[in-house]
Order: structure tokens, then sequence, then C-alpha cells
């Protein structure tokens, strides 16, 4: 790669960087945080545990 593009391509990436970093540490709008308190404080269903069993077989036909 050229050095002109090369010097090019880094500036870019430098600068997304730092608009992205900016983005990231910006604060987060009170409706936001409070859909977030909302999904917080609801309760959901135990899920059963995935395990390494093999699959059963609920075709249901005999095998012979």
């Amino acid at each position: 790669m050229p050095l002109r593009k090369k010097a090019l391509r880094t500036q870019i990436d430098e600068n997304l960087r730092l608009i992205f970093e900016e983005d990231a540490r910006a604060e987060l709008p009170d409706r936001l945080l409070s859909l977030l308190d909302r999904l917080d404080a609801v309760e959901l269903p135990p899920v059963a545990p995935i395990t390494d069993a093999e699959p059963n077989d609920d075709t249901g036909g005999s095998s012979s």
C-alpha cells in the first residue's frame, strides 16, 4: 500500500476510534435508563440447563 494511502487510512481509523469512544462514554438518556430499570425488575421464569445428553427419538415409530 502506498505511503499516502496508509497515512490516510491510519488517520481515518484514529478519527473513527475517537468518535466511537466519545459515544461509548456519553450518558444514557433518562428514558432509556428508566426502561433498563423496568427490564431489570422483570422476573423471568427459570431456564432449563443445557445438557450434553443425546436427543430423544420423538418420532413415535418403531425401529423395525
